[in-house]
Parts: structure tokens; C-alpha cells; sequence
């Protein structure tokens, strides 16, 4: 199998979203320099990123990461991006078929000018469709050299045990990360949109004992953990009907406090808690000023682990006990690559 290269340096994804559209391209660029210089590699993208919005460019943050990528060449960024995804205006039509991958695949290549994606992910999941039937495509790029490797996103645990069950029985190479929604606030129930996966206790003990790597969505919580810096307005409304309720505002009011005495945001705070799960993790952020960026990454400096709130916090958002010292190496990513069956991984130090 071909090789990967991922930082074990920065296990923080690099969300791309809003690039383009809501993020003009030089404040894009900008982001993408300073986490370079930062030492992050890896950014998320789609083939579908802002299609819904109107009046913007088709694909706009594939293209606008495919120019910065062509404005540094030998950068050691890496693209991972996603194909499958209904169209925002049939979004009760499914797009699993292997006609509607490889053309999202294709056009992804093409909008960032790259010869194979490191990391492709299929966006979402057609539960009538057998899972054989599904990832027989991806294999198919995989072993064609358009893509390194591949995972599954808004994948539910039970159609991931079939995934793998189909895998093996094949003797295909698996999928190596599931990317599901997870932060540490509670959603309010019927929130999340349909066909969206959240991580719940059951999907996090179905981790655990995989340790397949997570690559979680919206793992800021859109703001909620942080709402001084979230403003007012609508976009600070639709976040408090997604998650204000009892337990968020306890969990919160615990990261403001770790935060402080820790000399970090709550949002920080709550991504370097999020790196001591007891299964591999790398959260995708998604900062739309350089501010931001910095702000996220200096979560890697902090220890949260030993503060006194640390355990209180982690069963509260988790339902579950703070994984105990020993799990909480950040030197996981060469193990998890290595459980998925990579024959060689690179680690940039």
C-alpha cells in the first residue's frame, strides 16, 4: 500500500469549510500559512463545501485550497476531502453509487490540482444500499493510486461492523477513520440533522475497543463552549437550539474554569481534553481568522489531565472515566495507522 504522511506533531485536522464562500481567499490563505508554519498537515475539505450556499462558486473550498496548494509547492500539507454527499437541493436523493463517487472524486482531484488524495472519505451512508456494494468503489480508486487511503463518514457503528465484516470477507483494505460529529457539550435531542452521526456512548466503548482513529466534526461545538467570543446574532442562536441545556452549561462552566486557571480559552481547554480519549483522536477545527487558529493550537500545550476538575468534566461529557495517564500519549497516530493495515507510515517530526 502506499504511503502516508501525517504529524504526529499537530493531531489537529485543519477544517476547510467556509473556505472560499464565508472566508475569502486571503484570510484562507492566511489560515493555511500559519498552520503550515505551525506544523499542521492535515486539512478537511469536500466536494461539496459551500454548494448550498447561493451565488458562490461550485466547490469553492476545494479550488481555493487547490490554489494556495499551487502557490506552495512542496508544502507539507495534505488534503483529505469527501465525495457522496446528496445534492444540497435534492437532499432526500442519495449519492452512493459508483457513477456518483468516481465523478466527485475526479472533480476533486481536478479542483486541487492533485494526482491522489492522501485521505478520501465517503461523506455519508445509504443504509439500503449492502455495504460491499459501497466501499467496492473506494477500493477500487484506492487500488488504482487516486487515492492512499480511506474512511467513512456519518457511518453508524452497526454499518461499520458490516464495512469491516465486508472487508475482511473480500480481503479488501479497510477503512482507516470514521469522522462522526463529537464535542464535549450535549446536543439537545432531534438537533442533529438526518443522516448526521453523533458519537454516543455506545459508538465510544465501539472505539475504544477498535481503536480505529477519529477525526471528529464540529469538535468546538460551533462556538458554544466559548460564547463571549461567539457574539450575538444568528448564527450564535442557532448554536444555543443545538446545545444549551443543563449539562452543557455545567460542562461549560467547567471549561471557562480549567481554562482560566490553565491560562487558555474554554475552547482550547476542551480540545486538549478531547486528545486524551482512550482511543485514537484527531479533532478537525474550524477557524475562520489566524486568531482562531493560534487559539486551537495552543491546546497542545496544556495539561488538563491534572487538573481537579479534569475527571468531573470527562464523565459528565462522556459518561465514561478519564482515561488514566498511561493512555494519553500523543504518539498514538503510527499505532492506529498500523492497526489499519498501512505498511508504512511516515511520521513528520
Amino acid at each position: 500500500m502506499p504511503d502516508i504522511a501525517l504529524s504526529a506533531k499537530v493531531p489537529l485536522c485543519l477544517g476547510a469549510a467556509p473556505f472560499g464562500a464565508l472566508v475569502d481567499r486571503p484570510t484562507a490563505f492566511a489560515i493555511l500559512d500559519a498552520f503550515a508554519a505551525a506544523g499542521g498537515t492535515m486539512v478537511d475539505t469536500a466536494h461539496v463545501y459551500s454548494n448550498w450556499l447561493p451565488r458562490k462558486e461550485r466547490c469553492a473550498s476545494e479550488k481555493t485550497i487547490g490554489r494556495w496548494l499551487a502557490a506552495n509547492p512542496g508544502t507539507k500539507i495534505r488534503v483529505q476531502t469527501k465525495g457522496g454527499h446528496h445534492d444540497p437541493e435534492a437532499r432526500t436523493i442519495p449519492r452512493l453509487g459508483r457513477e456518483a463517487v468516481l465523478s466527485d472524486l475526479h472533480a476533486s482531484l481536478g479542483n486541487l490540482g492533485l494526482d491522489r488524495i492522501e485521505l478520501y472519505f465517503l461523506h455519508r451512508d445509504d443504509p439500503t444500499l449492502p455495504a460491499a456494494e459501497i466501499l467496492e468503489t473506494v477500493v477500487m480508486a484506492q487500488r488504482s493510486g487516486l487515492i492512499a487511503a480511506y474512511g467513512l463518514s456519518n457511518w453508524s457503528r452497526a454499518r461499520w461492523d458490516e464495512a469491516l465484516a465486508a472487508c475482511t470477507r473480500n480481503g479488501w483494505p479497510g477503512p482507516v477513520a470514521s469522522q462522526v460529529e463529537w464535542n464535549l457539550a450535549r446536543r439537545n435531542p432531534g438537533s442533529i440533522d438526518n443522516g448526521l452521526v453523533r458519537l454516543d456512548g455506545d459508538f465510544y466503548d465501539w472505539h475504544r475497543r477498535n481503536q480505529l482513529l477519529l477525526m471528529p466534526y464540529s469538535a468546538q461545538a460551533r462556538g458554544y463552549l466559548d460564547l463571549d467570543a461567539l457574539g450575538a446574532g444568528p448564527a450564535r442562536d442557532a448554536v444555543l437550539a443545538d446545545f444549551d441545556n443543563p449539562d452543557s452549561r455545567a460542562i461549560r462552566d467547567r471549561l471557562v474554569q480549567m481554562g482560566r486557571d490553565l491560562g487558555a480559552s474554554p475552547t482550547a481547554t476542551s480540545l486538549s481534553l478531547m486528545l486524551l480519549a482512550p482511543f485514537p483522536v484527531m479533532p478537525v477545527i474550524g477557524p475562520t481568522t489566524v486568531q482562531q487558529v493560534q487559539d486551537s493550537l495552543s491546546a497542545l500545550r496544556l495539561r488538563p489531565g491534572q487538573h481537579p476538575l479534569a475527571g468531573d468534566l470527562w464523565r459528565l461529557a462522556t459518561g465514561q472515566d478519564l482515561p488514566p495517564a498511561r493512555a494519553q500519549s500523543r504518539k498514538w497516530f503510527g499505532k492506529a495507522m498500523a492497526m489499519a493495515r498501512m505498511s508504512v507510515v511516515t511520521l513528520l517530526r
